[in-house]
């Protein structure tokens, strides 16, 4: 038997990779989308989408389960297919986790080491707060990284802002929104595109 940890927002499952099986629990007292009812995780209906049963940590997100009822829920399908507009929940989990005291901007430390066959030239490291991955990737990478990154950045932005109230209604079915603002996310996402807008208006084509 494999124990494989599903994360959610209000903490974690650890269930049978086989079975899918619930083991044990870590989760807050919760009331709505609450997931402390959940007694099987569907592992075959992951088998059947992505060719293998869960073989590492997951997001709950990904899952589709039965509750100790029996009724089905099934896996959140806009989060797997690219558009889901709220954070991703490794950055969710290490953001709750973090001292808030530690710095008066918080800096969310990379949950999972990246799985570049370069990373020991970009100087990360696991735990690397989010402003030195960028940073480094940005930095000794190749120019084209800055490219990518400013690009895939801009186009999840105009999706975000273009749907506020898609956002809004995501966060609250994760149960995200009872600790962290869609609004602040959504303000974020506007803040990025006018400051990018107004370094576009003076293009020299200097960025690089």
């Amino acid at each position: 038997m494999k124990t494989i940890t599903a994360f959610s927002s209000h903490g974690t499952i650890d269930f049978d990779s086989e079975t899918g099986l619930v083991i044990s629990q870590t989760l807050d007292e919760c009331n709505d989308c609450c997931p402390n009812n959940i007694g099987t995780f569907d592992v075959k209906e992951y088998a059947r989408t992505y060719g293998h049963k869960p073989d590492t940590d997951i997001d709950i997100l990904d899952l589709g389960y039965w509750l100790k009822d029996g009724t089905y829920e099934e896996p959140a399908y806009d989060w797997r297919d690219g558009t889901a507009l709220l954070p991703a929940q490794s950055e969710i989990e290490a953001a709750r986790n973090k001292n808030p005291e530690s710095s008066p901007v918080p800096t969310v430390p990379i949950v999972q080491p990246l799985k570049l066959h370069t990373m020991s030239n970009y100087g990360i490291k696991p735990h690397d707060t989010n402003i030195k991955l960028v940073k480094n990737y940005m930095e000794w990478g190749s120019p084209m990284n800055q490219m990518f990154l400013i690009d895939a950045i801009s186009k999840q932005a105009t999706r975000i802002v273009e749907v506020p109230e898609k956002v809004k209604r995501q966060f609250h079915e994760a149960g995200t929104d009872k600790w962290l603002s869609p609004d602040a996310w959504i303000q974020s996402a506007q803040d990025w595109l006018d400051c990018n807008r107004i370094r576009d208006n003076d293009d020299k084509g200097n960025h690089l």
